[in-house]
């Protein structure tokens, strides 16, 4: 009798579990529904690109670079940034760096590795 009623409650409490998930998931499910409707109907023509928004970064990056080219004093430049300088204005960057490293054997790379 007592077997009865326990598998009875468990019986019960994993039927309402599962209500609660049932329920929980639609509840979601309306959330992205209204979520994706409300993405859905932006005009298109109002809808920016990636490519317009990565050209936008790149074009405000570059006024900021001139900005603080002008105010930058050599003179208070550490061996870190004549460094950086110099590796700019030769037109190398970590990925080119990256390449070089990978071109050759092993023990050119070792060295090549250490020696940064």
């Amino acid at each position: 009798m007592a077997t009865t009623t326990i598998a009875t409650t468990i019986s019960s409490t994993i039927m309402i579990i599962c209500i609660y998930v049932y329920v929980y998931m639609k509840f979601i499910d309306c959330v992205l529904e209204c979520e994706l409707e409300a993405v859905n109907n932006v005009d298109e023509d109002l809808r920016q690109s990636k490519q317009d928004t990565d050209e936008d970064h790149a074009t405000r990056l570059k006024l900021l670079r001139q900005d603080l080219s002008s105010v930058r004093n050599p003179n208070k430049m550490q061996a870190i940034d004549i460094h950086y300088e110099d590796i700019v204005s030769k037109g190398m960057d970590k990925y080119r760096t990256l390449r070089a490293i990978r071109e050759g054997n092993t023990k050119k790379r070792v060295d090549q590795f250490e020696s940064m």
